[in-house]
């Protein structure tokens, strides 16, 4: 535990969980793809009986 330890950590925890405007994004982001996924299947399944 050098005196260079505590810099690495420090760089560590600023970068170790992303903002909470970005995660928001995320989950929206996969929202809609999970969305758009459902509607698709649901468009093929009536279309081909």
């Amino acid at each position: 535990m050098g005196q260079g330890d505590t810099g690495i950590r420090a760089a560590a925890a600023d970068h170790s969980s992303p903002s909470r405007s970005r995660r928001g994004a995320v989950v929206a982001a996969l929202m809609l793809a999970m969305a758009l996924a459902a509607l698709d299947s649901t468009i093929v399944s009536t279309a081909v009986p």
